[in-house]
């Protein structure tokens, strides 16, 4: 099974840094595509790049995305992959990491405030316990 998976700047520092070094050399695919609304559409991606510091890392393909209005950016995210990228699927690969964090954005939503009243549960009980709550509430 392949994945697509949010790569914040925050939690992949090391890696934000190789892909910083690899858009000053213009080693970077970009894609701008401006839609029937006049906002800019910004895709830029770069295949095998190493994860983390560690000598034996994953190395992961890296895409990142923004949507312009005039000149503010309205929505930006970065996201990982094993599936090689190119101008072909760059598309279809943003809208597979922005829908993945919609469902579970409204499933968690949903759980915690629509009268589930689900909190994160870090464990109750040793094997079971937690789900069968979950269950329940359910």
């Amino acid at each position: 099974m392949s994945y697509i998976l949010v790569a914040k700047e925050g939690d992949h520092k090391i890696m934000m840094e190789w892909v910083r070094e690899q858009r000053g050399l213009k080693k970077v695919s970009r894609l701008e595509v401006k839609d029937f609304t006049g906002r800019l559409h910004i895709y830029e991606w770069i295949n095998q790049v190493p994860l983390n510091g560690n000598p034996k890392t994953l190395w992961v393909n890296y895409f990142e995305y923004w949507i312009k209005e005039q000149d503010t950016v309205n929505y930006h995210s970065s996201w990982v992959t094993d599936i090689e990228i190119n101008d072909k699927n760059i598309r279809q690969l943003v809208k597979g990491g922005r829908c993945r964090w919609k469902i579970e954005n409204e499933t968690f939503n949903t759980l915690k405030n629509q009268g589930y009243h689900i909190e994160h549960n870090y464990g109750h009980g040793k094997e079971h316990l937690s789900m069968n709550f979950f269950l329940l509430n359910l």
